[in-house]
């Protein structure tokens, strides 16, 4: 596992931490901890999508880019930002 998933790991107990019953418990239940930690690796694996999107984006937009060049990062565009959208429905994740 690398060093980013752990943290992210430790991010989600964290967040977990923050909810209380209607005692002023914290409950950290290892469902609930599970459902943070998998949103946010499902948040991470978008924003990877959203950066390669972006990059591209800023490629084809380039004065240096070639008519062929911008075509190809056109079509990366396209495919990063569908591989977010299908990830974020494929597991029910909101912005």
């Amino acid at each position: 596992m690398n060093e980013r998933i752990r943290e992210l790991q430790s991010k989600s107990y964290l967040m977990c931490k923050q909810i209380v019953d209607d005692d002023g418990r914290v409950v950290v239940t290892p469902d609930k901890w599970f459902d943070m930690f998998a949103e946010l690796l499902i948040k991470e694996c978008v924003e990877c999508c959203d950066e390669v999107a972006n990059e591209a984006d800023a490629m084809k937009n380039s004065k240096f880019v070639t008519d062929t060049g911008r075509m190809l990062h056109e079509g990366m565009w396209g495919g990063a930002t569908n591989s977010g959208i299908t990830i974020k429905n494929r597991f029910g994740v909101e912005e």
